[in-house]
This record gives C-alpha cells, structure tokens and sequence, in this order.
C-alpha cells in the first residue's frame, strides 16, 4: 500500500512540474521601454511555450503574442506554420492574425528536434476585450495543414488580465 501510495505521489509530483508559469518584467532592447510579459512552458502541449508581451511606451502600450512548438523533422504535424491564426474570445467572433514573424530551427545539439515561433502584433482594439474575457481560445495551423486549438489556462487568463492592467 505504502509503495502504491508513493508511486501516485510521485506521479502527480512530475505531473505538476512539467508545466510552468510567471509574470516577468524588463526592457524592450531596442526602443529601451519597459515590458512586462507573462510566459507559460509546458513540454506536454504542441505549442511549448506562450508569452504575452506588453510594452510599456509612453504614447501607447504595445502587445505580442509568441508561440513556440517544439517538433520533429520527420513529423509534420508537430511543426507552426506561418500562416494566420484564429482568436476566440468567450463566445465572440473569431478574428485572424497574420504573424509579424516566423522562425524555424533546429534545437541546438539534437539533429531530430526543431523549433518553431510565431510572433503576432496584437491590435489594442481587440486587447480590451481579454480585460473581462472567461475563455480565450487559439486556432494554430499546423505545417502539414492540421489545425490544433490551444485554450489559455485560467492562471495564464488571470495572468494576461494582470498583463494588461499593469501601468509601469
């Protein structure tokens, strides 16, 4: 029973671990404006990591989403596309963003792994409507067509809400 009850323990300990979030504070390195920007990694999902970037400038802020999945050559569907991708916010309409940027390289000591980035300016008009949103969910295109939905977590939601409040 002990060596049952241990292993669980274990199992929800590693479960737990793998995926992280937080809010971090710094400077835009061309423009020298604060930023503040919530990140979240988690290695179980196709899209590894997620960061919203706000920019604190003086006339008015500027926000960038990021998205990140980690693939295999040989495995398409694990790899961004550079292409649009689609915005739910609670039951509203959806609306597409095209990506400012796009990367793709290989993981730095691994022949197999790549990584793939897509970076989205987000239009302040559409910011306002995340400051009360329940759910916000991304529609991502995937390089051999697929499309996966990745809905933020309520902390990383809680977390963007503070993103945007935040003055300086």
């Amino acid at each position: 029973m002990k060596k049952i009850t241990f292993v669980l323990f274990l199992i929800m300990l590693w479960g737990v671990s793998v995926a992280s979030a937080e809010i971090n504070r710094g400077q835009d390195s061309f423009t020298g404006y604060g930023t503040i920007k919530s990140c979240i990694y988690d290695e179980r999902e196709i899209v590894t990591k997620v960061d919203f970037k706000k920019v604190l400038s003086p006339d008015m802020p500027t926000y960038e989403l990021s998205l990140i999945g980690q693939g295999h050559k040989k495995i398409r569907n694990f790899i961004l596309s550079n292409s649009p991708t689609e915005i739910k916010v609670d039951e509203n309409p959806a609306y597409k963003l095209s990506p400012s940027n796009y990367s793709i390289k290989q993981v730095p000591g691994s022949y197999e792994k790549i990584l793939s980035q897509l970076t989205f300016e987000l239009p302040v008009e559409n910011i306002d409507g995340f400051k009360n949103a329940k759910r916000i969910a991304l529609r991502i295109t995937m390089e051999d067509g697929t499309r996966y939905i990745y809905v933020l977590p309520a902390p990383v939601l809680a977390e963007w809400k503070q993103v945007i409040s935040t003055e300086e």
